[in-house]
């Protein structure tokens, strides 16, 4: 596995472990598919603001106002790939508290 491919699943595994954390009370305790949509997963656009502060502030990344769309925030895939083209040399920091 190369470097972009761990850091990659790194960014995924964090955003996956954020994204179970912020699922609505009653939703599946598994953390989700990293293709599932995040509306499928309950996610309104309240909980799904609360994500995107949350990784900014876990990942030290912040999100420019162009990427801020349902396309971006459709999955747990998405939302890693594009914080990976947001701050390709920075791995997973949520996983260090």
């Amino acid at each position: 596995m190369t470097h972009a491919e761990t850091h990659h699943d790194d960014l995924e595994h964090t955003v996956r472990d954020m994204v179970g954390r912020l699922m609505p009370p009653g939703s599946a305790g598994a953390p989700p598919d990293p293709d599932a949509s995040l509306a499928d997963l309950g996610f309104d656009s309240l909980r799904t603001v609360s994500l995107l502060t949350e990784l900014e502030r876990a990942l030290a990344v912040e999100f420019p106002a162009d990427q801020i769309t349902a396309t971006t925030f459709h999955s747990v895939r998405t939302i890693a790939e594009a914080i990976a083209a947001l701050a390709p040399d920075k791995k997973g920091a949520g996983d260090h508290d």
